[in-house]
């Protein structure tokens, strides 16, 4: 008993304790985010006298985060036209300018109120987002801007929202609900001005890819073949040459060729046509096909007989003229790229001395137009200049800036073409040497480059080189390239042109092997009646080629499901192309495609550019296709 009485008269003193000790530790709140600057919005802004808007005020700290929950202090420099009051709200007086300031922790923002006597007309309305993805059933929401000429924000307009296609997406207030796969255009009218978001809507769970036609890149230059299809061998070239000629421009779609010549041709003794004659044999020809002897001392004087252009005439004559007249009946160019070859890793006139170079092309330039009436397109100005060559990026810009220059003194204006190093992770440094060079960078047109070693991050440098200086790229050679590479080429190199290797081979005869270095294989074991056929890797390429043409613009595409990878152009006669290379066997939709009617077609591992037939759109329906299995799927506007 003596113990509880104790305890309870220790219970007073030991609340006086706790007292005094939560007394003298005092908690001090956190100090809170330290206001660095003030933004109001909307801003720039026109009033009309007695029109009023909401302003508003974002606080945000030194790394631009904001900061929610704080109290501004609102101030016009200019009352008698124009108040606001602490909520924000603004209120046109008198016509003139004000400025409005608000003030939060410190920290200020201003922004300019122009009071017009009359409502300033809308000259643009902004809609945000431009496009919307949602499946069926869902919701999203749009917001708009009124603008008057000069770009200030017109506030307090009403604004009418329309869907053309309700039945895909409704809008109401700005929200819009998808109804059933396709795509919509949502309409916001400000006064008589239109602004305009896309709404694509897909089915749950399907796969989809949406073409976004506002979104451009590169502009397509042709898909390239070297002019090399066996024609040396002349009693079995004979038999197969017209039908591959033929398959290459309307079956294949190859509107583009590297015409190559040798640097041997400056020599007063025609090696090659003394092979084809039987004078000397094959291994002398070999041997001696890059030996250059110089025409005369003078560069700016050619001796036209110190030049052998035989086997230049023969390609052009055999394979080239016959294209020539394919593309023409079609209505279509074809691209002559000439290229000198020159695999001598010692040093020769050519090389060292850019007047040797510039006559050697202007020589050639000169004999093609007398004997043929046309010149090339462009000149790719050495091929693979790090494989057994003297050629530097210096040396190769230093040709360049001369070729040009003599070129354009005779009336010629060529592109230039460079490095085309057979090492894709060479081209960026050969760049940078040639440009160095006075002169090149002027000359030059596109960026090539060889596959033959590879690096995503040297295709990056390239392409990113390339819009630096708003030049072309182009990948020109690689045995082996399938459609995996071409795919990336577009997308992440950004060519323009691309190019597998030769036109044709036969295989029987050479001994030959379908290793993606030809785009049509010939079997003529018997060689009157030889068989031409697609290498195996040539159908997925075709996917690509025989569609997109020359002048096609590469549109925006995006895609719902990560195994499918689209590509989507433009060609110059407004018909639209989808190209799908997709990982597996899939079910999709192609949305965002004009009126129109349709073509569709894959190639898998196991069958080659099989056609599915077509069907007819309106604006705003999805285009299905299926693809059984890996490979590529392309939709064709007819």
């Amino acid at each position: 008993m003596s113990q509880f009485f104790a305890l309870r008269r220790a219970l007073p003193l030991l609340g006086t304790v706790i007292a005094v000790a939560c007394q003298s530790t005092p908690t001090t709140p956190p100090p809170g985010p330290q206001v660095a600057t003030v933004e109001i919005q909307p801003t720039p802004l026109s009033l009309a006298l007695n029109e009023t808007t909401q302003l508003q005020a974002i606080a945000r700290n030194a790394g631009g985060s904001e900061i929610s929950g704080l109290t501004a202090s609102w101030t016009s420099t200019e009352p008698t036209i124009a108040t606001v009051d602490q909520s924000g709200t603004l209120t046109g007086i008198s016509t003139g300018q004000s400025q409005i300031t608000a003030t939060i922790d410190g920290a200020t923002g201003s922004a300019s109120v122009t009071v017009v006597s009359t409502p300033a007309p809308v000259a643009t309305v902004v809609v945000t987002p431009t496009t919307m993805g949602l499946t069926v059933g869902q919701t999203g929401t749009l917001t708009v801007v009124a603008q008057d000429a000069s770009g200030n924000v017109l506030p307090g307009r009403p604004v009418t929202w329309t869907s053309d296609q309700s039945s895909v997406a409704s809008v109401t207030g700005g929200t819009v609900t998808g109804h059933s796969a396709g795509v919509a255009i949502i309409n916001a009218t400000v006064e008589t001005v239109v602004g305009s978001a896309t709404a694509t809507v897909l089915a749950p769970g399907g796969s989809s890819i949406a073409i976004q036609p506002a979104v451009t890149y590169q502009t397509m230059l042709g898909w390239e073949a070297t002019v090399e299809l066996g024609q040396s061998d002349i009693p079995t070239f004979t038999y197969y040459r017209d039908e591959v000629v033929d398959r290459l421009v309307n079956e294949l779609g190859i509107n583009r060729v590297r015409l190559e010549v040798r640097s041997g041709v400056e020599n007063p003794t025609n090696l090659w046509q003394n092979w084809q004659d039987g004078i000397i044999d094959y291994s002398t020809w070999r041997a001696n096909r890059y030996v250059v002897v110089n025409d005369n001392g003078d560069p700016n004087t050619i001796n036209p007989s110190g030049f052998q252009f035989s086997e230049l005439d023969w390609g052009i004559e055999q394979v080239l003229n016959p294209m020539r007249a394919l593309m023409a009946a079609n209505g279509e160019p074809l691209w002559i790229n000439l290229c000198l070859v020159d695999f001598r890793g010692s040093s020769n006139i050519i090389t060292t001395n850019p007047s040797e170079y510039a006559e050697f092309m202007l020589a050639v330039f000169q004999h093609i137009q007398s004997k043929y009436g046309w010149v090339p397109n462009s000149i790719e100005v050495i091929l693979e200049p790090d494989n057994n060559t003297p050629y530097s990026g210096s040396r190769i810009g230093a040709n360049i800036a001369a070729a040009a220059t003599r070129l354009a003194a005779a009336g010629y204006s060529p592109d230039f073409v460079a490095p085309s190093t057979t090492s894709m992770l060479n081209a960026p440094a050969y760049f940078d040497d040639i440009i160095a060079q006075p002169g090149a960078l002027a000359a030059l047109s596109e960026i090539s480059y060889h596959r033959y070693s590879r690096s995503l991050s040297s295709l990056q440098e390239i392409a990113s080189r390339a819009a630096a200086n708003n030049l072309r790229t182009a990948h020109l050679e690689w045995i082996g390239a399938t459609y995996h590479e071409l795919h990336e080429d577009i997308t992440v190199g950004m060519n323009s042109a691309w190019s597998q290797y030769v036109m044709a081979q036969p295989l029987t005869s050479t001994g030959a092997s379908d290793d993606g270095g030809k785009y049509y294989i010939v079997d003529d074991g018997n060689p009157t009646a030889p068989v031409v056929s697609m290498g195996w890797r040539t159908p997925f390429l075709r996917q690509y080629m025989y569609y997109v043409r020359e002048g096609a613009v590469r549109l925006g595409a995006t895609s719902t499901d990560g195994t499918l990878e689209p590509v989507a152009f433009r060609n110059l006669d407004g018909r639209f192309i989808v190209v799908v290379k997709a990982a597996g066997g899939a079910t999709l939709s192609v949305a965002g495609l004009p009126t129109g009617t349709y073509g569709r077609s894959y190639s898998t591992a196991s069958e080659s550019n099989r056609e599915l037939g077509e069907i007819g759109i309106t604006a705003g329906e999805l285009v299905p296709i299926d693809i059984p299995s890996a490979g590529v799927a392309t939709i064709y506007q007819k």
